[in-house]
């Protein structure tokens, strides 16, 4: 097997080992000392599981905490530092150590610790404790399990550039889809003898069931399905028609939302005069770029009284299915729906995860410099955010 395919396997069934013991993904912290900490096994260890090698290949979901205790109470410290560091240790070198390889274990080892006896240098027991086929059975049905939440998490933690992959529309849909794989794989895995893999598909499911039923809180995950021109009310119906109860009060929830909205002042908006490659014109095009202006006067103001998001849902457009950007489409109906547009640009805005905005916050560090250490948070703010938008087109720079 390459060691690509070893590494892979080894970190599947690390997070196996976290989808069993129920931590929601949500939890994950991508840090060895705080994860070491959360599962109950030393750093070290879940170094040695994610990098691969003589000890990597022989880590598996069920071994994980024999590797803790084996390193931490058999007195193998020294042998768990070197493989971390260097890797397995061929015969030839064991003969070859020098004094200065001693020393620099010597400098790492602490200093209320005694020198280990030597006949503790042996190599580990925990090395002999092979995956077998079995085991490797096992972390392949955790790897297809665990796909389907790697595609998910993905997804929702991408950039939400064009109003997809990363967009909050997707939440209830992507919450759906796994809550519909997980439920495959309890079936399939229900006359298994070994219950652990059906074990965790249940506690997946209760853990996303959960957080599904927090998403009532806010009334923009469902608003968002409702917007989007491609999917509007008849899909959520048809979708979640077997949840009367919930299509009941979501409804309140969205009608709630659009009560925020609109009665809200409108400004009328003019449309820019285009910019144009200037050549010569005739009085013939004079005449008829006049008479194109006359599309562009100021439209009427909507009627205090018109329900223009009740307008909305009644209407339809055979081109509506084929809508793949909902933050466009709203655009292009500002002037027929002023308020209506105005709360779909406020929702569809919102990210799915705060991925984007941490990826955005981090930089902000590479800002504050030494020669600008007196830039006060405003400016700072205010920097980000054009870099930002420049960067996803919103506005345009002239170097």
């Amino acid at each position: 097997m390459a060691q690509t395919d070893v590494v892979a396997y080894n970190i599947a069934a690390f997070l196996a080992t976290l989808f069993l013991l129920e931590f929601g993904a949500d939890k994950f912290i991508d840090h060895t000392a705080v994860i070491a900490r959360r599962i109950g096994v030393s750093e070290t260890v879940i170094g040695l599981i994610t990098a691969g090698g003589e000890w990597g290949e022989k880590a598996t979901i069920t071994h994980i905490y024999d590797a803790a205790s084996t390193s931490q109470a058999n007195g193998h410290m020294e042998d768990v530092y070197r493989i971390n560091r260097d890797g397995p240790m061929s015969p030839q070198r064991k003969k070859q150590r020098t004094l200065s390889d001693m020393a620099d274990l010597d400098c790492h080892r602490p200093k209320d610790q005694a020198p280990m006896p030597r006949k503790s240098r042996t190599k580990p027991p925990i090395v002999d404790d092979k995956i077998s086929v079995e085991d490797w059975s096992v972390i392949t049905e955790y790897l297809t399990i665990l796909k389907s939440l790697k595609i998910a998490t993905k997804r929702l933690e991408g950039r939400p550039k064009e109003g997809k992959f990363g967009a909050i529309w997707e939440v209830l849909l992507t919450m759906e889809w796994l809550l519909k794989h997980l439920e495959e794989f309890k079936v399939q895995h229900e006359l298994d003898e070994e219950p652990h893999l059906r074990i965790g598909c249940n506690l997946g499911w209760m853990n996303l069931d959960r957080y599904y039923t927090l998403t009532e809180d806010s009334p923009v995950y469902l608003a968002v399905l409702i917007l989007h021109p491609a999917f509007r009310w008849s899909t959520v119906e048809s979708q979640w028609g077997d949840h009367p109860g919930w299509l009941v009060r979501g409804k309140a929830a969205v009608q709630e939302l659009w009560e925020e909205y609109r009665n809200l002042p409108i400004e009328q908006e003019t449309i820019p005069e285009q910019p144009t490659v200037p050549r010569k014109t005739t009085d013939l095009d004079d005449f008829m770029a006049s008479i194109r202006k006359l599309s562009t006067r100021p439209a009427p103001l909507p009627s205090a009284t018109r329900d223009e998001y009740a307008e909305w849902v009644a209407t339809t457009d055979p081109g509506d299915c084929l809508v793949d950007n909902p933050i466009q489409y709203w655009l292009l109906r500002r002037r027929q729906y002023p308020r209506l547009s105005r709360m779909a640009i406020d929702v569809f805005s919102i990210p799915a995860m705060s991925t984007e905005p941490e990826r955005i916050f981090s930089l902000a560090g590479q800002i504050v410099t030494a020669q600008r250490g007196r830039l006060q948070a405003d400016i700072i703010g205010a920097a980000q955010c054009i870099s930002s938008w420049e960067k996803n087109g919103a506005i345009s720079i002239s170097k």
